[in-house]
């Protein structure tokens, strides 16, 4: 399967499906759930805790090698640049979801641990879901208006 498909999150009919609906999205689970239900479309497995272990995997290869995932221009003239990155003396927020396989929270620490900055969490595993619920939005707001920040919120709630 490619590792750059990404699953939609559940719709009303995927909600009837008890895997789904049963599912809790601290752990990652709905997700996981809506990818068994698929698949063939995604060949990842059938249950939940088998798209969980498959994703992980994935995220472990993707770690060792993340140009073998990666495409690159057919043709493309110039040389290939290594990318450095430093701590400056700007502010930065990074944004993390604990639970998301997307880009998994352990990157968004280690790009803290390498350029510094503020961490903000959110506790999901919705790739973007912080801008879409209001406690979440107001606190990221709430860094550009008046330079505070906490430390995350609880972003989107499991069904």
């Amino acid at each position: 399967p490619s590792p750059q498909r990404r699953a939609p999150a559940p719709s009303a009919e995927d909600l009837r499906w008890p895997g789904v609906r049963r599912c809790g999205g601290a752990e990652g689970g709905c997700r996981a759930a809506w990818i068994a239900r698929r698949h063939d479309t995604y060949g990842f497995g059938t249950t939940t805790e088998q798209v969980k272990a498959a994703m992980v995997k994935l995220r472990h290869a993707y770690d060792a090698n993340p140009r073998r995932y990666t495409d690159v221009p057919a043709g493309w003239p110039l040389p290939v640049q290594e990318t450095r990155v430093h701590r400056t003396a700007g502010s930065l927020v990074l944004s993390g979801h604990r639970h998301e396989p997307v880009s998994p929270y352990e990157w968004t620490t280690r790009m803290r641990g390498a350029i510094g900055g503020t961490l903000f969490t959110v506790e999901d595993d919705m790739h973007g879901s912080a801008i879409r619920e209001s406690d979440c939005a107001a606190e990221l707001v709430s860094y550009f208006l008046a330079g505070r920040l906490s430390q995350g919120c609880q972003g989107v709630a499991a069904p």
